[in-house]
């Protein structure tokens, strides 16, 4: 596994391979760039935790590239490689190179390349604000935050720090890709995860690379924002079109409130009549329009006195995030395959690559 990304800018292609060399020792991932204008239309493509830009370079040179890339991704690091006499005549009275971070040439000794890149690396990771996960649904956040709880309590949270957009009205699949396709136009000083439901291919298909297959993963929109679906947890894998509670064991899903109002799966119900196979006196009229297998229902499930039994999924959520009486033992181990990927996309964002 790789510590970060680094691009190295140079025109001088022997520096450029003593750098890359000693820099992918230290297990670095490291891209080269032969001019401070490939090394911008680089940076326009990938993001880099650390750029190392020499000084000296055709039209753009090393500070123009500098401030091109503080201006437009101010949480990367840039290091210049200059001579001493260039610093104090160019920079030490320029305000705008306040925070240079530079490194004087020849570069004999190349663990003080190593100490300035490391450091850098240490910056960018204090530097970044919490990632911010938006999604689909209105209590699909909750879940997620109770289930990002429950693993860092236990030591196994694959993701260290997370803030969650926390709403109260449905966001929708439209809407949501929508607001990746605008917020994408412009760099994000935030990285934005969008998340997204299985259950609408086509969207599936826009909002995560290689949806279906077995290297299924997130969508990169550029700009610091991201799009993935929920993977199918090892439990679903016969009805792979799940939301997100779904998670939850079959058991799971069936606690009731206090008030004896529960979840229902599509296939506890007799599909013919909308009777209950277990107990004929509760019957679901919802059952044609929700379908069986893989679905729930929240509402329009009545007992023999013609009360409605349903619990709907805010409710539930709820009562699964303030851990009420018969919610607060819940077993979420396998939401750490949504935060698994999640730790992807931000190991990807901060120039980090597995």
């Amino acid at each position: 596994m790789h510590k970060g990304k680094v691009l190295l800018v140079d025109d001088v292609t022997d520096a450029v391979e003593e750098y890359q060399r000693a820099l992918r020792r230290a297990k670095y991932a490291v891209e080269t760039a032969s001019s401070g204008e490939e090394g911008w239309e680089k940076c326009q493509q990938t993001r880099y935790a650390v750029v190392v830009t020499d000084w000296r370079m055709g039209d753009l040179s090393g500070l123009d590239l500098y401030l091109k890339i503080k201006a437009t991704y101010p949480t990367t690091e840039v290091i210049v490689v200059t001579a001493f006499e260039e610093i104090k005549r160019e920079v030490l009275n320029d305000s705008r190179f306040d925070e240079l971070v530079y490194l004087l040439k020849p570069v004999e000794d190349l663990d003080l390349l190593l100490d300035k890149v490391k450091r850098a690396m240490e910056r960018v990771q204090q530097r970044h604000p919490k990632p911010l996960l938006i999604t689909e649904g209105k209590t699909d956040w909750k879940h997620l935050k109770a289930a990002l709880r429950w693993l860092q309590v236990r030591g196994q949270a694959p993701v260290a720090a997370l803030a969650f957009q926390e709403y109260e009205e449905e966001m929708g699949s439209r809407e949501l890709e929508k607001h990746c396709t605008y917020i994408a136009r412009t760099p994000q000083p935030r990285l934005m995860i969008h998340l997204f439901d299985r259950d609408e291919p086509d969207v599936c298909r826009r909002v995560a690379r290689d949806y279906g297959k077995a290297s299924e993963s997130y969508k990169n929109w550029g700009n610091n924002v991201y799009s993935l679906i929920l993977p199918v947890p090892a439990h679903r894998q016969e009805t792979p079109d799940v939301c997100i509670e779904l998670y939850y064991t079959d058991e799971e899903i069936k606690r009731c409130d206090a008030n004896g109002r529960r979840l229902y799966l599509g296939e506890e119900f007799k599909k013919e009549s909308g009777r209950h196979i277990e107990d004929g006196s509760i019957n679901c009229s919802e059952l044609n329009k929700r379908g069986i297998a893989g679905k729930l229902i929240e509402n329009r499930v009545f007992n023999e006195r013609d009360e409605n039994i349903a619990l709907p999924k805010s409710d539930f959520a709820q009562s699964v995030l303030d851990e009420v009486e018969n919610f607060n033992d819940f077993d979420f181990t396998a939401f750490s395959a949504v935060f698994n990927l999640i730790e992807q996309i931000i190991r990807d964002a901060s120039g980090q690559v597995g």
